[in-house]
């Protein structure tokens, strides 16, 4: 099974050109850091059967952390957005949690903080995660 997660920002200003570059930094760097981490486990993955034994790279099963301007978005709020297909439908439950946790736990936050002010909508499939600022990090509830 496979699920997508969604993320969107919106602020009455427009992202900066610094913003701007860092979002798109921060995007590469979190997917070069989660496909590092999934390669490192993919061989005991797929040892276990965890993976389908011919998935050959992290690519197959992640599709890291896309940043996509709103260009043609309807609101004029929106600042960017993003989704990223998590594992493929053959996998075990763990290779998704583990995509999930770099999401929610990581990367989402440091695009946050990247963006002061703005309005952030996450959701998995529909449903809406929470941001918990003590944290930092969003919610799987």
């Amino acid at each position: 099974m496979g699920v997508s997660i969604y993320y969107s920002a919106y602020r009455d200003s427009g992202l900066t050109d610094e913003e701007r570059r860092l979002v798109e930094d921060i995007a590469d760097e979190e997917t070069r850091e989660l496909l590092a981490e999934i390669r490192k486990r993919l061989p005991a993955w797929k040892e276990r059967g965890a993976v389908p034994g011919d998935v050959e790279s992290p690519g197959e099963i992640c599709e890291g952390l896309p940043v996509f301007p709103a260009d043609d978005s309807d609101d004029p709020r929106e600042l960017f957005w993003g989704s990223s297909k998590i594992s493929h439908g053959e996998c075990e439950m763990e290779v998704m949690t583990m995509q999930l946790e770099h999401y929610t736990q990581f990367s989402l936050g440091r695009l946050r903080q990247a963006v002061p002010g703005a309005e952030w909508h996450v959701h998995i499939d529909g449903t809406e995660l929470t941001w918990e600022e003590e944290y930092g990090e969003y919610a799987l509830h």
